[in-house]
Order: C-alpha cells, then structure tokens, then sequence
C-alpha cells in the first residue's frame, strides 16, 4: 500500500511543479520533494509531513518513531519503519512515479498473477462439486 501511496504523492507533487522522487527503502515506500533546493520527506501512507531531510531521520530514530506512532502506527510498524530508515546502504531514488510503477511490475510478477490464481483451487472445488453431483444423480440419461 505504502508504494502506491508514494506513486500518487509523486504524480502530484510533479504536476503541482515540486521536483519529487520516490524513495524505496528497505520495506518501506516514501516521498522525497525538493523545497528551496532542500529534500524533505513525506510519508503519504500515513499522511506525514516529516519537515526534515532523510539524514536527519536517519540520526533520530526516537523521533521517527513517535511521529509514527502518533500518525496511527503499531509499535511493531513504527520499529520497522525505523529500521527501513536506519538501512541508506540499500535506499534507492526513483524520480518518476511510471518508471517505478514499471520495475515494480517487472520485478513482481506473482503479484498481478496472484489475483488470478487465487481463484483457482474455489473454481477446482465447484467443478469437482457439480461432477459429484452430476455422477450421483439417479435418473441421469446414461443410466437408462
């Protein structure tokens, strides 16, 4: 959810004229956008507006967590989300919310299958169901 959050905060901060880049951290999806040549970031998911630069949350993990506690965060996500800041060897800037959208899709592909797939044991069950069914029926034309 958090990566499509970022997408739509993305499009929209670069339509109203910000310069806006997806940050990808180590499970966690965020916002960077340049304001007086300096970049903040934003948490769309939770609707945070951090008014600090990723290097100084990197240094209060304290704040980090409190402020995502207070937007509604479980103690267990604010600690995660923590440890998604705390990890910058791994981050990765995406400037434009289509191309990452487009590596997602190509990365993930269970993904996008899995709301297919998902119906496929239901669907062996109700054939396998109708087969009994057709098979137990006394009067059936075959068995005249």
């Amino acid at each position: 959810m958090c990566s499509q959050c970022a997408i739509i905060f993305n499009k929209i901060m670069n339509s109203k004229g910000y310069t806006s880049v997806i940050l990808r951290l180590n499970g966690h999806v965020v916002n960077e956008v340049a304001i007086d040549g300096r970049l903040f970031v934003y948490d769309p998911n939770f609707n945070i507006n951090f008014n600090k630069q990723l290097h100084e949350l990197v240094d209060n993990p304290n704040f980090l967590y409190t402020t995502y506690i207070q937007h509604g965060a479980t103690e267990k996500q604010a600690a995660a989300f923590v440890q998604a800041f705390s990890t910058q060897a791994d981050n990765t800037r995406i400037r434009f919310a289509d191309k990452y959208a487009a590596a997602g899709t190509r990365q993930d592909l269970i993904e996008p299958a899995s709301f297919y797939l998902i119906w496929l044991i239901p669907a062996l069950f109700i054939l396998l169901g109708l087969k009994l069914l057709w098979y137990h029926t006394p009067d059936r034309p075959d068995r005249a």
